[in-house]
């Protein structure tokens, strides 16, 4: 039940951020249509004062040199758009009246909006003449101020305006302001700045955006600043068209350019905005592609005549495209990234849609002609998205750096703290190997020097021409101090025996040793000697001294059945079981007296420290002896 409340509310708070952010773009949109209505030549200015008149009547089709009205001419309503690209020259006369009021005697006229290369007389006399010349880019579509004659007399006056129609450069006249000449040169350069000064504004920040987002993808190869690259240079070139900064060009050549730098950004657009959904839509961006060429194409084998209905037909498709790339986009943003960044630049869709919407309905008579181009206004929104883009990436850039430094140090710890455990070792493991040189040098010290003269002093006795009691027992005594001397030499030597490997444990090579040695003592003594092994646990007896201990407690026991138990045979065994690993050295002698078996009974020192020594080692000494023989046995416990 909370999983599918939290759901619902996760799911229920998505879907209020997603029609929150369409009620917003459907606010802006409706603002934009009503600000676009205001600032048209009907509202902007000083209408409403009286101080402004506009003029909304004319004559279409009757020229400057006719008095009389021709066949064919017709009376029309500003704003007018020319249908029909093809006259050459579009006539229009319209009518004013000047008062007798002295301060209305210093007059000007406004157009908000025309064609290029206007020419202009009033009562006959010629104050503008552009139509000889090629177009005059920069003053198509923006305001014109022309000061009428000084002195007008009272009464009605007319003017003759005379347009130069050309295929794409949309063609028209929009109402045409009168007044005075002071407030008329105030309002009309209010109009002229804010058009022009927005769009050089747009052009200078999408400037700076385009080349950001070129370097960024020059050093990242980022397909979104390649968007971003991709639409802000087509914004700045159709810009630089309009404004006219490109250099002396031709007709064609101008309306070439106006053309195919026209609907870049709004491919563009559609581009980035695939781009910012984080899931990729690769069918989608080829199929774009395709279709920006394919549009392209198109138009390259197209006669200039249709170029208008070309750019109408573009729009047709990109502006519904637009729109619904910033709903898909919203929701993503709303579901999905929650960046502001992507709000934004969805808002931003949604305002050029709109921007693209009224411009597509003026071309097509559905607004005046004379209503404002909107598209200029959309660069500060884009601006804001790529700014908050910036700082989005930024702030994340600077997070993943800080657990990059933080992940950095605890690995750069972790290292350490390696790097201190592999020291460890290898100055254990050196002082090992010196260790393991130093008893390696007291073992052929001891095997050359010392075992050399007890060799050479049991030799001498044994070789003696009269051998008495004291001489044998001395020559025994040298005999088992050299076994012994061998077995702590074989120990000492256990560490570097090749003879140790995984198949073999270290205790059985010393058994194996012992076992060596002890054969010829009991062969000179005519004892049979009986050997019987299981393999030793590798962990058995891990120390060298353990070792040693065990080994002279057994050479121990064998030299006490040599001493006292005049046997014949002699068997040993070594039993390994999961509980218990079992030592035995058992004799077929004259066995001994049970009370001296006692550990605590007994005087003699062999059995004293057969004891000491099996304690020491943790393990359980048992002796068992009768007539028949005498077992000895060391348990060790697992």
């Amino acid at each position: 039940m909370n999983s599918f409340r939290s759901f619902f509310t996760a799911n229920a708070w998505i879907a209020f951020r997603f029609l929150s952010g369409l009620v917003f773009a459907g606010m802006l949109m409706a603002s934009m249509y009503a600000l676009n209505w205001s600032m048209s030549a009907d509202a902007f200015g000083m209408v409403s004062q009286g101080k402004i008149q506009v003029l909304r009547q004319a004559t279409l089709g009757l020229g400057p040199e006719l008095e009389a009205v021709p066949d064919g001419a017709v009376q029309t309503s500003l704003p007018h758009r020319i249908e029909d690209a093809n006259v050459g020259f579009a006539h229009f006369r319209l009518f004013f009246n000047v008062n007798a009021t002295p301060y209305q005697r210093n007059l000007a006229m406004c157009v908000p909006r025309w064609s290029a290369n206007a020419s202009v007389w009033v009562d006959g006399k010629v104050l503008l003449s552009h139509e000889k010349n090629d177009l005059d880019f920069k003053a198509l579509f923006r305001p014109t101020f022309i000061p009428l004659p000084l002195q007008l007399a009272p009464g009605e006056h007319r003017i003759d305006i005379r347009l130069r129609t050309l295929d794409g450069a949309f063609p028209g006249l929009s109402e045409v302001w009168f007044g005075g000449h002071e407030t008329l040169a105030r309002e009309c350069g209010e109009l002229q700045d804010l058009l022009v000064g927005m769009r050089i504004g747009g052009l200078f920040l999408m400037l700076f955006i385009t080349l950001v987002a070129a370097a960024v993808f020059a050093s990242e190869r980022d397909g979104l600043s390649l968007g971003f690259a991709l639409a802000g240079l087509g914004w700045c070139l159709h810009a630089l068209v309009v404004l006219g900064w490109l250099g002396p060009m031709n007709n064609n050549t101008w309306i070439t350019w106006f053309m195919v730098t026209r609907p870049m950004t709004g491919f563009a657009g559609i581009y980035v905005a695939l781009r910012l959904v984080k899931r990729r839509h690769s069918s989608l961006e080829w199929g774009l592609l395709g279709l920006s060429l394919l549009a392209f194409l198109v138009l390259l084998f197209l006669p200039m005549a249709h170029w208008q209905k070309w750019l109408l037909a573009v729009a047709s498709i990109l502006v519904p495209a637009t729109l619904i790339m910033g709903v898909y986009l919203l929701w993503y943003a709303s579901a999905k990234s929650r960046y502001l960044s992507d709000f934004a630049f969805a808002t931003s869709m949604f305002f050029g849609v709109g921007a693209n919407a009224l411009d597509l309905a003026r071309a097509n008579d559905l607004l005046p002609y004379s209503a404002l181009s909107m598209t200029h206004w959309l660069a500060p929104l884009l601006g804001l998205a790529i700014g908050l883009l910036v700082v989005e990436r930024l702030v994340r850039y600077l997070q993943y750096k800080k657990e990059a430094s933080a992940q950095l140090k605890q690995e750069l710890a972790t290292q350490k703290i390696q790097l201190a455990s592999y020291h460890e070792e290898l100055q254990t493991q050196r002082e090992k190997t010196l260790l393991a040189e130093e008893r390696q040098r007291l073992v052929r010290d001891m095997h050359d020097g010392l075992g050399s003269q007890l060799v050479s002093a049991s030799a001498l006795l044994k070789s003696s021409q009269s051998p008495d009691t004291k001489s044998a027992e001395l020559a025994e005594l040298i005999d088992h101090a050299l076994l012994d001397l061998r077995s702590v030499l074989d120990v000492f030597s256990s560490t570097n025996n090749p003879d140790i490997n995984d198949r073999q444990d270290a205790v059985s090579v010393l058994l194996g040793m012992l076992r060596h040695r002890l054969a010829p003592v009991f062969r000179s003594q005519a004892i049979e000697f009986d050997w019987q092994s299981e393999p030793l646990p590798h962990e058995f007896l891990q120390g060298d001294r353990d070792r040693l201990q065990l080994l002279r407690l057994l050479q121990e026991a064998c030299a006490n059945i040599i001493k006292h138990a005049q046997a014949k045979l002699v068997t040993f065994r070594i039993h390994v079981s999961d509980s218990a690993i079992v030592f035995e050295v058992r004799d077929d002698g004259r066995g001994m007296d049970a009370s001296k078996a006692e550990p605590r009974k007994r005087t003699g020192q062999g059995m004293s420290s057969m004891a000491a020594r099996a304690t020491r080692l943790g393990a359980q000494l048992a002796i068992d002896s009768s007539d028949e023989g005498t077992c000895i046995r060391l348990n060790f416990e697992r």
